[in-house]
């Protein structure tokens, strides 16, 4: 420990017994004797519950110190039998199996390169499919997804986004992908923006709405552009919420605007006179 010492002060840490010419052991850098070692260091074994000594193999498994005999007797491979000890291993649906074995008898193919997706390797798997996870791949795009979002499709699995760029539904209007929400006319997918009125743009989602010359039209512009006008109001009559009016000598009214010009009493199912301007029978005695 590039340090000096008298034969007789070099000294086992605890129990203080001269080491000249005796074997020992460091542990952090302080010196024992290979007896209090084993008594103050050395872990059980699981198997037998014996020290196991600083001359012996100290086999771990899960969390678990062996003697490498006792470890031999305890674990063996499920398949071939063969002592686990010095070997590499896996627990595979609780049977221990060794390497070998595994990768004769249990370990899989990525679904993407062909290769066998050996043991410690970093593997993903879906329904029962297996994949390396460098092949984890998009079949559009390439990009690596590992533990990503990603969407299964028959033996192709995709990123979101191609996903939708190659399978989703796309609206008749924008011609872009429809995510959420969307309706259906004439066979055909829209967003609920983009179905709208033909003149003023307007969104026709849960409206009601006209169709003239095969195009889409709210009520107020058809209203605007294409409905008959009332004689007396001025304003568009249109057929919404069952409108009723009147048609006389081409003209029109709506039926609460069809009214005597004088007493202004309705005329709607009554008898009338036609002078300048339509007034009842009472008026027009007047």
């Amino acid at each position: 420990m590039n340090e000096n010492f008298h034969s007789g002060h070099f000294c086992c840490e605890q129990c203080n017994k001269a080491l000249s010419g005796q074997s020992y052991i460091l542990k952090e850098e302080k010196p024992f004797c290979v007896a209090c070692y084993d008594n103050c260091f050395a872990n059980e074994c699981a198997e037998c519950n014996q020290k196991i000594g600083h001359d012996s193999k100290d086999l771990i498994f899960k969390s678990k110190h062996y003697h490498e005999t006792c470890f031999e007797a305890r674990y063996t491979c499920s398949m071939c039998k063969a002592s686990l000890a010095d070997k590499a291993f896996g627990n595979w649906d609780g049977q221990l199996c060794c390497l070998q074995c595994y990768e004769k008898n249990l370990a899989k193919n990525c679904q993407a390169c062909g290769e066998l997706i050996k043991p410690g390797m970093k593997r993903l798997g879906f329904q029962g499919k297996e994949w390396h996870d460098k092949c984890f791949r998009c079949k559009v795009c390439d990009e690596h997804i590992g533990g990503g979002i990603f969407v299964p499709k028959e033996d192709n699995i995709y990123c979101s986004s191609c996903y939708e760029e190659t399978f989703g539904t796309k609206c008749a209007g924008c011609g872009k992908i429809i995510s959420t929400g969307g309706l259906q006319y004439k066979n055909e997918p829209w967003h609920r923006e983009c179905f709208g009125c033909a003149e003023c743009g307007k969104s026709l989602y849960n409206t009601r709405f006209t169709v003239r010359d095969d195009k889409r039209l709210c009520a107020d512009c058809f209203g605007e552009r294409y409905a008959r006008k009332c004689s007396e109001c001025k304003q568009p009559i249109v057929g919404q919420g069952g409108t009723k009016y009147v048609c006389f000598e081409q003209r029109n009214w709506h039926n609460k605007c069809f009214n005597c010009k004088r007493c202004q009493v309705s005329l709607v199912n009554e008898c009338f006179v036609t002078e300048e301007d339509i007034i009842c029978p009472n008026c027009a005695q007047g």
